[in-house]
């Protein structure tokens, strides 16, 4: 689990995913998997996304 503050969390999905976001908000998440067996492994557009969420997606109540 990686918890950081941007730009450079933007920066860092941008980086190692398919995905290009221009922001991830505050309390977004996104959770990327990574087929690999060490950190020396991971390498640019090489992670997969499995779950997205932003605060926009939940209804005020």
């Amino acid at each position: 689990m990686i918890i950081a503050h941007n730009p450079g969390l933007t920066n860092f999905v941008n980086l190692l995913t398919d995905l290009n976001l221009w922001n991830l908000p505050t309390t977004g998440m996104i959770v990327i998997d990574f087929n690999v067996s060490s950190w020396e492994e991971i390498k640019e557009n090489n992670g997969k996304i499995l779950f997205k969420k932003f605060p926009k997606e939940f209804k005020k109540e």
